[in-house]
């Protein structure tokens, strides 16, 4: 008898082996947005006697404030990939602009590890070209997205 928590689990057969019941992507990137959040409201939740002893409440410095909507935002537009490896991307939307909320993307690079997916790599579009620039791009180059791990352009 298959349990209903197994459902949204499909049994993934690569050439390195079996992974039984692995998250698809879409729940893993789900479960990662949701934990994220957790974590984040915990972290507020800590700096607040910090922030009370510190500044006043109408200081933004250091306040973290638009974090945890902009967290709340983030959806996946597309992911593509195999049963070993994937690149999801998301779009945010990032409160802290004068003229209002703008939306960014970014793209998690993924592999499977044993029986689980795991993010090794983090990419956030380009800024200066919104993703869609060429060689003549003063931040990317071209390359349209932009890691800190692999060095300025990615």
């Amino acid at each position: 008898m298959v349990h209903d928590h197994f459902l949204d689990m499909p049994l993934i057969v690569s050439n390195l082996g079996i992974h039984a019941f692995m998250k698809t992507i879409e729940n893993f990137m789900q479960d990662l947005f949701q934990t994220r959040i957790a974590e984040q409201k915990e972290i507020l939740a800590n700096r607040a006697p910090y922030r009370q002893k510190f500044f006043t409440p109408d200081c933004r410095w250091d306040s973290r404030v638009g974090t945890l909507e902009m967290m709340e935002t983030e959806r996946i537009v597309s992911s593509d990939g195999s049963d070993m490896k994937a690149t999801v991307i998301t779009a945010y939307n990032v409160p802290f602009y004068a003229s209002g909320p703008q939306t960014h993307r970014r793209r998690y690079h993924i592999k499977a590890v044993g029986d689980n997916w795991l993010v090794w790599l983090v990419e956030n579009e380009c800024l200066a070209c919104r993703g869609e620039g060429d060689e003549n791009c003063i931040n990317c180059k071209g390359q349209h997205w932009l890691s800190s791990q692999r060095g300025i352009a990615s």
